[in-house]
């Protein structure tokens, strides 16, 4: 294996899930590559701000969240892609493009009808991906 890419949102089981990813790559001398996706859906139906702007702001807190997981995990070298549009399909496709070696998403640890409302970001993934998907299950018990 030569590459692994780390799927992060800024949330806390995404963070968990980097922290693992990272661990993984490092002992198994991996190039990392970070991808965020700033979901266009969401932004139109949650923003009070315009379009552009929403996808402005977006995009820059997009952008920190990258410069801020180089800076925590140490990874200075790490690739870093912000991408635009449905996250499992931006996911998938940085993945196919760049020829990773794997693929590392967190979990919402969401069940029954919130998982039916929301969808499964990791559950899309591994449903369209053929690269092999490492998923970090995240319980509100978690400590780490």
């Amino acid at each position: 294996m030569s590459k692994i890419l780390i799927a992060i949102d800024g949330s806390p089981h995404s963070i968990k899930a980097a922290k693992a990813g990272v661990k993984l790559a490092l002992s198994l001398n991996m190039e990392i590559m970070f991808v965020t996706v700033v979901d266009n859906d969401i932004i139109m139906a949650e923003s009070t701000y315009s379009p552009k702007e929403a996808m402005a702001a977006m995009r820059t807190e997009a952008r920190e969240l990258m410069l801020r997981m180089r800076a925590v995990f140490n990874c200075r070298e790490a690739l870093c892609f912000v991408e635009e549009g449905k996250p499992s399909v931006c996911i998938v496709n940085i993945a196919n493009g760049f020829n990773v070696d794997m693929i590392v998403v967190g979990t919402h640890g969401r069940s029954g009808l919130k998982r039916a409302l929301m969808g499964s970001v990791a559950e899309e993934v591994i449903r369209h991906s053929h690269i092999p998907v490492l998923v970090i299950p995240f319980k509100t018990t978690d400590n780490n």
